[in-house]
């Protein structure tokens, strides 16, 4: 199996992503690639919600015993999720605000 360097397939979006689930939308993120990069490049962290449909329930930051259908990105870092085309991504942070820079494409 042959790992790639991510290569990205369009540009760079980016978001504003505060601790108000009712401000942060479900964002469309089109475009080719079979993955996300998503780069937090706030002070706070930011946990991340991405799924296939529009729908999807809104982001809540886990607590002890109260697990979530997130991934939590710390504060000036990266990460890349396998996401199929058109995958919706839906984000929170624990407090204050954040801007977090998505980026379809390929590879890790």
């Amino acid at each position: 199996m042959t790992v790639r360097a991510f290569q990205r397939s369009v540009g760079t979006n980016t978001y504003a992503i505060d601790c108000s689930n009712v401000s942060t939308a479900a964002l469309q993120i089109p475009g080719g690639g079979m993955a996300l990069r998503i780069a937090n490049g706030g002070t706070v962290a930011v946990a991340v919600h991405v799924a296939v449909e529009s729908t999807l329930p809104a982001a809540v930051f886990p607590t002890n015993g109260n697990p979530q259908l997130v991934v939590v990105i710390l504060p000036g870092v990266t990460e890349v999720f396998t996401a199929p085309a058109d995958a919706y991504v839906r984000a929170i942070t624990a407090s204050g605000t954040a801007t977090i820079y998505v980026t379809r494409g390929e590879g890790i």
